[in-house]
């Protein structure tokens, strides 16, 4: 990543450019008019006994 960069919008300019998923607890408040994606996107994780617990995103249902 470029020096100076916003770590958190460079994630999200990559995921959207790459249609990808967001491995992350954080909601991204402040990107939420920019990248409208995030919610459905982002896959909140635990971490318990140290094993990675991930949980689904909200993924639009396509008919």
């Amino acid at each position: 990543m470029p020096a100076e960069t916003d770590a958190d919008y460079f994630v999200l300019e990559t995921a959207g450019r790459e249609e990808a998923l967001v491995v992350s607890n954080d909601q991204f408040e402040p990107y939420q008019d920019r990248f409208p994606w995030i919610e459905q996107r982002r896959v909140p994780l635990m971490i318990i006994n140290g094993e990675v617990e991930l949980y689904k995103p909200k993924l639009e249902q396509h008919p």
